[in-house]
């Protein structure tokens, strides 16, 4: 008997592959260069900020070892017994040009001086800042409803100072510690602009007087000082007479009885130092050097910059009878 068999196909194992065309690869290639694009853009911008934040760090960190060097020296303020007259010298000195940024966004920059005034009378009762009221007490009430520091759009959009500080500390033979006369100003060091520096002259005057300078932070742009002024020659914007902040002061222009303080009948002798001195120290916050940015401060190019600001009392006036009896209570 004939045996049948199926007809049975075997199917084939074999398949088949098509090659990727030329536009398919360029197509995947597109898509492959703008993610790397992406990427590299991402990375760009996260290395620009963290460089940007590393340079103000590192310009907050310059401003505050400034700031703390000088509340330090005026910390060491007091009568000098040998001397006739004492030593308490600060000059203003304001330069032409800021960081060319619109602060207050008034629509032009670097129009204020930092005087405590309100100079370009931008000021409204919007913006006073001196209005807290503790139990019956308001603070600085003589100031609430007046343009002054600390209320918004005073000294705001402010041109730069090189304002020069120069004390006297007297010697403490106690501790074995001569007398100095301790100066600060921007300068230049060793071919360096922009340099803050610290000049001490130890015992002034004698025949072992030495003179140091030394450089405190770079790349400051911007140095400025205001005193306190507690007598009766102060220029203020309140209406009645009030202590209020100066820009220069000269202990020597502080005489009996010229001058008295706040409050005082006539006979009282005026105080020869400020009851307090405002530090502000302005540090350049850019990436690069001053002397490598083109553009400013000459042309319109913005400067990235970090202020600090503090007010040192000087114990030397605001522990005097003087001021405990006629001017804190003004």
């Amino acid at each position: 008997m004939r045996q049948i068999r199926p007809n049975i196909r075997r199917a084939s194992t074999h398949s088949t592959r098509r090659a990727l065309s030329l536009v398919e690869l360029l197509v995947a290639l597109v898509i492959a260069l703008v993610f790397m694009g992406s990427v590299v853009t991402a990375f760009v911008q996260i290395s620009r900020a963290t460089d940007d934040a590393e340079a103000q760090i590192r310009a907050h960190t310059r401003a505050r070892i400034a700031v703390d060097t000088i509340v330090r020296d005026l910390r060491k303020v007091r009568k000098d017994a040998t001397l006739g007259t004492q030593y308490f010298q600060l000059t203003s000195n304001t330069l032409t040009y800021g960081d060319n940024v619109d602060n207050d966004d008034d629509g032009s920059t670097d129009e204020e001086t930092l005087d405590g005034f309100d100079d370009d009378l931008s000021w409204n009762a919007a913006d006073d800042d001196h209005h807290a009221v503790i139990g019956t007490t308001t603070e600085r009430e003589a100031f609430v409803g007046v343009p002054d520091v600390g209320d918004f759009n005073v000294d705001e959009d402010v041109v730069f100072s090189n304002d020069m500080l120069s004390i006297r500390v007297p010697a403490d033979p106690g501790m074995g510690s001569p007398a100095q006369i301790i100066t600060y100003e921007i300068g230049n060091f060793d071919g360096m602009d922009h340099v803050l520096l610290r000049e001490v002259v130890t015992n002034p005057g004698q025949l072992t007087e030495e003179t140091t300078v030394a450089p405190l932070i770079f790349d400051v742009v911007s140095l400025d000082f205001l005193a306190w002024n507690p007598n009766d020659d102060v220029v203020s914007p309140t209406a009645a007479p009030h202590p209020y902040w100066q820009e220069n002061w000269d202990a020597a222009n502080y005489f009996f009885p010229a001058q008295r303080p706040i409050g005082a009948p006539f006979g009282v002798p005026p105080f020869v130092f400020p009851a307090a001195v405002r530090v502000q120290v302005t540090v350049s916050a850019e990436r690069i050097p001053l002397e490598d940015i083109g553009g400013w401060p000459l042309g319109s190019r913005e400067l990235l910059t970090e202020s600090l600001a503090t007010v040192v009392d000087l114990e030397v006036v605001i522990k005097d009878v003087r001021y405990e009896l006629f001017v804190r209570e003004m």
